[in-house]
């Protein structure tokens, strides 16, 4: 335990591990929340940077806090993966923490946890944990619904969200130091940033995309963050049997972007029940892959009535 401990917390013998990072927009209202009483959850798909933007936030954390009461963990590691139906086992997490560390426990401890969803029942841990005003957590997670159900239940009035996305087009721009701030600049360099614009919207703004120059790589890349949301989260959180049937259903959709969605029409064509499709494209939603829009109309209840379609 000791050795995870220590990887994950390289800031306990060096301040300027950090300094690397590609700082992010949000940013400034994460830390904004530091001192808030109030969980922190960042929320958004597989490698969009939250554990990123949890180590910014400890990089703030460091100018004027003790880094031995600051603790993080990433419970997506293999070690942790056979205690994942025992949300007791985040106690002994902590338990090792404040023994391995030490801890001021006359100050606040900030406790950041990583991939919360792994574990069972979390929220309990949390809850127990939570009336100690000496510690205060920021929790990253996965699956648009980690605050829902029991977990808002149990957490409700406890809980700050902020979601995460990719690059933005301005973080993406700045990411590629093109100078965009002033309409100066924007006329200086606009045919840079048409073609930024181009590139952009094909790729999109996942960091491991955009800091790659080989298109095949990229190519190669975009699959597999997909996959992996398929494969890693959404089949074993929803204790999917069919992992090739719910992926096929994903690369017809990406195939036939913005078309409207009819589940019945889609299930003849694909061969998949009209009742899976629902619930496999729920779960893409949960999971950041796609996106349901309704059908724009002037009168809002026809607005409701319409069929949607996806992105």
């Amino acid at each position: 335990m000791d050795s995870i401990l220590y990887e994950d917390n390289p800031h306990w013998t060096e301040k300027n591990v950090y300094d690397a990072f590609v700082p992010r927009e949000i940013l400034a209202q994460a830390v904004s929340y530091l001192e808030a009483r109030q969980v922190i959850a960042l929320i958004g798909a597989r490698r969009v940077g939250k554990s990123t933007i949890a180590k910014l936030m400890i990089k703030e954390l460091l100018k004027n806090k003790e880094a031995k009461n600051i603790f993080f963990i990433n419970l997506e590691k293999p070690e942790f993966i056979p205690y994942k139906h025992d949300a007791g086992y985040l106690s002994k997490i902590f338990d090792a923490y404040l023994k391995l560390a030490d801890p001021d426990r006359d100050e606040k401890i900030y406790f950041f946890i990583d991939e919360i969803q792994i574990f069972e029942n979390w929220e309990v841990f949390i809850k127990s944990k939570y009336e100690n005003s000496h510690i205060k957590f920021i929790i990253t997670g996965s699956n648009s619904s980690l605050l829902t159900s029991n977990y808002a239940t149990v957490l409700t009035g406890r809980v700050l969200k902020l979601q995460v996305h990719t690059f933005s087009f301005t973080e993406f721009l700045t990411y590629r130091k093109v100078p965009f701030s002033t309409p100066l600049e924007r006329t200086a360099h606009k045919i840079e940033i048409a073609r930024m614009k181009d590139e952009y919207l094909k790729w999109g703004g996942y960091y491991d995309v955009i800091s790659i120059d080989d298109e095949k790589i990229k190519k190669e890349t975009v699959k597999n963050i997909a996959e992996d949301i398929i494969l890693k989260d959404i089949v074993p959180r929803y204790s999917i049997k069919n992992s090739e049937e719910i992926r096929d259903l994903f690369y017809y959709i990406v195939s036939n972007a913005a078309t409207v969605l009819n589940y019945y029409r889609l299930a003849r064509k694909i061969n998949i029940d009209a009742k899976s499709i629902k619930e496999y494209i729920a779960y893409f939603e949960d999971n950041f892959l796609v996106t349901t829009i309704q059908i724009y109309h002037t009168k809002l209840t026809e607005q409701i009535k319409s069929a949607k379609k996806l992105y």
